[in-house]
């Protein structure tokens, strides 16, 4: 072999090995991905608030790599946001975190600058570009190895980005022609994206009720800019934002009950529409108790074992749900428009991981028989809680529940209490559901 074509042969494997390789901020975008990813923003100033941050942007950047954010937006406009190519530049090279150059993209040429100042991925705003030039800069952006992020504020926007072949959509609660935030719109546009699209909120996210709120309506991510530059404390207020810890309380089944445990402001309720259960609601008393929870951003869980689709399907629509959770040998799961919690049990639970984990968004070990069995912890449950999404119930209660909690770890994703918070069956006990929700946050706390 002349020396040439020794040369040619290892080329084409390293040319191989490139193009296999992905993109940092894409890489953030994994399957089975137990929280949402977190992209925090240096923003001098806005057109809306003024001045934001006018200290050192290094330190803030590096700030939000030590709170554990997975990449950094940075405005590099300056007329209207007081950024620039140098500052991104600068940041790039202290960090070592995807990241997002989020600016007015007109031409190829600002996505070329892009790439030779390090930026993982660009910003695109459908509002600013013809359809045919929006397709023209994403197709060139995946050529050059930048991930383009397109921004919709709409259904007919969002209808023009998956057009022109958009991979990752930002949904922007804020509308950049009249500046004011609508953040109920942003979640509706979220909620229409498809399934083979990546969906991000930006904008307007201040409290952990507003991360969950974009998570139930299918965001992957969230930028947050403001709430964190106008934070007294930046580090705790992303703790405070990255805490996605559930506590649901299951088998509320009457409106004096709900009331009792909407006061405690847990996470998750869960309603019960098998026909065999103690706890067994009717589709009108769960409507009213879903209005009353979600006016306190508490989301709804629809809890059914071998129903039919049809009967989930209107549960959904009627009530209405924001997650579905499945106790039998469903195989609709991939018909189901929301969220699903699938019950699996310590048996065979690799199998049972294995043949959902496609389909399912959080898994709820369980016992096998209702009020039979030890608690749900140990060193196969740590485990799976570093892997899958995870939430463990079945005979837990303010007395245990830290424990368990403690043993499980800090990557467990959440608690589930039904019986342990009543005296009575079926009837929840507004003490005993305050207790559970204190101990279960206030031993999560300590990770």
């Amino acid at each position: 072999m002349n020396f040439l074509a020794k040369v040619k042969k290892y080329k084409q494997i390293e040319i191989q090995k490139l193009e296999k390789a992905q993109n940092r901020f894409e890489e953030l975008f994994v399957k089975n991905r137990k929280y949402p990813v977190f992209i925090a923003e240096v923003k001098p100033k806005s057109p809306s608030e003024g001045v934001l941050y006018n200290r050192n942007f290094i330190k803030l950047a590096q700030d939000y790599e030590n709170a554990g954010v997975d990449a950094i937006s940075i405005l590099t406009d300056k007329p209207s946001f007081g950024g620039s190519l140098e500052l991104l530049h600068e940041i790039s090279q202290s960090i070592n975190l995807p990241i997002l150059r989020k600016d007015f993209i007109f031409s190829k040429t600002q996505i070329i600058e892009s790439l030779r100042n390090h930026a993982d991925a660009l910003l695109l705003i459908v509002s600013l570009l013809s359809e045919q030039k929006l397709s023209e800069l994403i197709s060139f952006s995946y050529d050059l190895g930048i991930i383009p992020v397109v921004e919709v504020v709409s259904e007919k926007e969002l209808n023009i980005a998956i057009k022109t072949g958009a991979k990752i959509i930002g949904v922007n609660a804020r509308n950049l022609q009249t500046l004011v935030i609508d953040y109920d719109n942003a979640l509706k546009v979220l909620k229409k994206i498809p399934k083979s699209i990546t969906p991000l909120l930006f904008s307007g996210i201040k409290t952990k009720q507003d991360v969950q709120q974009a998570v139930m309506s299918g965001a992957k991510g969230i930028l947050v800019g403001t709430s964190l530059l106008k934070a007294n404390d930046i580090k705790s207020k992303i703790k405070e934002l990255r805490s996605n810890f559930i506590v649901k309380i299951c088998g509320v089944k009457d409106i004096n009950s709900a009331k009792n445990v909407i006061k405690q402001k847990p996470d998750m309720i869960g309603l019960n529409f098998v026909p065999t259960s103690i706890r067994k609601i009717d589709i009108k008393t769960a409507k009213n108790i879903a209005k009353l929870a979600k006016k306190q951003n508490i989301s709804i869980v629809g809890v059914f074992q071998n129903q039919p689709l049809k009967e989930v399907l209107k549960a959904i629509k009627i009530i209405p749900l924001d997650y579905v959770q499945l106790h039998g040998d469903e195989d609709y799961c991939n018909q189901i428009p929301l969220p699903i919690i699938k019950k699996i049990t310590l048996e065979n639970i690799d199998e049972q991981i294995k043949l959902y984990k496609e389909e399912v968004d959080i898994f709820l070990v369980d016992r096998p028989k209702q009020g039979q069995g030890p608690l749900i912890t140990g060193e196969k449950i740590r485990k799976l809680a570093e892997k899958y999404p995870l939430l463990i119930a079945g005979g837990l209660d303010s007395q245990n529940v830290a424990n368990a909690i403690s043993e499980v770890g800090r990557e467990l994703l959440g608690v589930d209490v039904s019986g342990g918070v009543e005296h009575v069956a079926g009837v929840k006990d507004e003490q005993l559901v305050g207790y559970f929700i204190q101990e279960s946050r206030r031993e999560y706390a300590k990770f």
